[in-house]
């Protein structure tokens, strides 16, 4: 039996494959509310979602399909029929890919612990805290896994699957000084780039549209970065 974290992109698929293999999973846990992860819409989660309105795929279609899933082409629903869709069209397929598992997800419920089971350990199944390594008594599960959850639910299982993905925490350049605890990333770049106080300073992961943030055509903007959403950024703003 196998639990899981998470209804992003990698889970929905490594669930799919789990079931294709007669698998029992136990629990599919989702911190939010939605299935998607990253990919989900601001209203939807708006602490989690990292999609501005200007964003499209950087790599075609039918290299991000699934290989039991092509890429469906729905003209005539409004799809998205380039090449490299937008991010709607991603999330559009996501869930028409994993419409059959969400009844079975958790949603609102995050795992707080994972306690790899050491036979042996407190003189039974035993256990040992994956981040710690050290033994939790309460714990004698013959199962190898014990996940823990935000309301209070307990998982046990033979195997374990984590899908967080990598995008759910901004990454803030550090320029010269290394960052105070007692300042912000903003706060920081203001000093370190010797701007007025008064300038804004957002992470690209916050960036919506020029027109949604009041950009005016007159104003200037630094875009730090030249990652895929740099230049999209920087081209949303020319």
């Amino acid at each position: 039996s196998t639990p899981l974290y998470s209804s992003a992109a990698s889970d929905v698929y490594k669930r799919q494959e789990l079931l294709r293999a007669k698998h029992q999973i136990v629990a599919a846990l989702e911190a939010t509310q939605c299935v998607g992860g990253v990919w989900c819409s601001r209203p939807e989660a708006p602490n989690t979602s990292r999609m501005y309105d200007s964003l499209r795929t950087n790599l075609p279609r039918h290299v991000m399909a699934f290989p039991s899933f092509p890429w469906p082409r729905i003209p005539s629903k409004g799809g998205d029929e380039r090449v490299f869709p937008n991010h709607t069209e991603v999330l559009a397929y996501l869930r028409a890919y994993g419409a059959e598992l969400a009844a079975n997800i958790r949603f609102n419920e995050a795992a707080v612990s994972v306690v790899r089971n050491v036979p042996g350990v407190n003189g039974g199944g035993g256990s040992k805290s994956v981040a710690e390594g050290t033994a939790d008594p309460s714990i004698t599960s013959s199962a190898r896994w014990t996940v823990r959850t935000s309301l209070g639910n307990i998982f046990e299982a033979d195997a374990l699957v984590v899908c967080n993905g990598h995008y759910h925490t901004s990454g803030w350049p550090t320029l010269a000084a290394p960052h105070a605890a007692s300042k912000s990333c903003e706060q920081q770049l203001l000093e370190e780039l010797r701007l007025a106080p008064t300038t804004n300073v957002m992470h690209s992961s916050d960036f919506i549209s020029a027109a949604a943030h009041g950009f005016a055509a007159t104003d200037v903007v630094a875009v730090l970065g030249t990652g895929a959403s740099g230049e999209d950024i920087a081209r949303d703003l020319s």
